[in-house]
């Protein structure tokens, strides 16, 4: 179950340089959570709705790593997995309602959250895949 309440980030996290997350989405309550908790985690977060507007924001920044729901509004975010990994140099977890595939994370998706998540159980899949730590 998806709990309301992010923790704080650690004060070893607040003297760090900030990270950039890009958070794709179509449904925009589901960005609203995803923000509410990558920020408590030390990230500036950028959001987008749609491909189009996730590539547009993959030009304009550096990201550590990229959220992407794979049900998006006329795109299956499987299309652009490849591309938008290529786009923002950063690792991209899927972020699903959809059953992990029995690898765990097919290439080339650095990792798979499944919706319902939990806030330890994002944490430690982008702990895996975001070098610097958070």
């Amino acid at each position: 179950m998806l709990a309301t309440k992010a923790a704080a980030p650690s004060p070893a996290t607040a003297s760090k340089p900030q990270r950039r997350v890009l958070i794709v989405d179509d449904n925009a309550p589901m960005r609203e959570v995803l923000k509410v908790i990558m920020t408590a985690f030390g990230f500036q977060v950028v959001l987008a709705e749609d491909a189009e507007e996730a590539f547009e924001k993959a030009a304009e920044a550096t990201y550590q790593v990229v959220l992407l729901d794979l049900h998006l509004a006329g795109v299956d975010g499987r299309s652009i997995v490849a591309d938008l990994k290529a786009a923002t140099g950063a690792p991209v977890l899927a972020v699903t309602a959809d059953a992990p595939p029995s690898d765990d994370a097919p290439a080339p998706f650095d990792g798979w959250v499944t919706k319902p998540f939990t806030i330890p159980g994002l944490a430690d899949r982008i702990r895996a895949v975001v070098p610097e730590g958070f």
